[in-house]
């Protein structure tokens, strides 16, 4: 049982990354019905994220976990009352440093074989 619900987690991970991974347009799609603002993703993914590291009996590897700190460190980077134009629609689609967010969620799903 505990590898299923390390498994569910992982598959919570992924989907929260792919999100992330995806083109702007593509990825506003997905977003929940009710919600209308790109906080959701990261969001998402810090909710999954901190449950799939805390969850864990073992590290994954050194890359994977390079990985995600990377992605991580980029969405903190962005974060917070000084950048909350970053956190438009239209900036999510537009801003050179979304794209580095989705380049590094990309390098995370390649990591995990996902």
């Amino acid at each position: 049982m505990a590898s299923h619900i390390s498994s569910s987690r992982e598959t919570g991970l992924c989907a929260a990354i792919r999100n992330l991974s995806l083109p702007g347009k593509e990825a506003l799609e997905n977003l929940p019905a009710g919600h209308h603002h790109v906080d959701v993703f990261a969001i998402s993914f810090d909710d999954h994220y901190t449950v799939f590291m805390e969850s864990m009996t073992a590290l994954p590897g050194e890359a994977q976990l390079l990985a995600l700190q990377e992605l991580d460190s980029a969405l903190n980077a962005i974060s917070g009352p000084d950048n909350v134009h970053l956190w438009t629609d239209a900036s999510f689609t537009s801003d050179p440093r979304w794209d580095d967010i989705r380049s590094l969620a990309q390098k995370v799903m390649i990591e995990f074989d996902w």
